[in-house]
């Protein structure tokens, strides 16, 4: 199985399991054996994404998911797709000082995203149905 954690880009085909947050990637990966992770740092922006609600600063990123892990097994193939770069080099860290303390290879890739992606990809589902969840909270 392979994991894509993001909250607003979908992943690139349906052979991924989409999380879009990291409490949900947790679930999902203490639940599975997976092959690979694909991983976004900054989660919080799926209402501001529609203009359904501000940016929600204080959401579980991609490196609270990776600490969450540190019990379990990792992959032996990780991608980070972000544009947070500083994000991505915690990251980075982070999953070089687990497979160091593990004796574990692993291949970290790092894809970044550039310019404002956001814009054209499109959220689960259509915009009146994020719009109706976010007055529904």
């Amino acid at each position: 199985m392979k994991l894509w954690l993001d909250d607003v880009r979908k992943p690139p085909d349906d052979s991924w399991t989409w999380c879009r947050s990291a409490e949900d990637a947790i679930v999902f990966a203490r639940g599975h054996e997976c092959e690979k992770w694909a991983l976004d740092y900054d989660l919080g922006g799926r209402l501001a994404h529609y203009g359904a609600g501000p940016y929600d600063y204080a959401a579980p990123t991609g490196l609270a998911f990776i600490a969450a892990m540190a019990a379990e097994p990792l992959p032996a193939r990780i991608s980070i797709h972000s544009t947070n770069a500083g994000g991505v080099i915690e990251m980075i860290q982070a999953l070089h000082t687990l497979a160091a303390r593990r004796e574990q290879d692993i291949e970290i890739i790092v894809r970044p995203m550039r310019g404002r992606i956001m814009d054209k990809t499109p959220y689960y589902g259509d915009r009146e149905a994020v719009l109706m969840e976010a007055r529904t909270q």
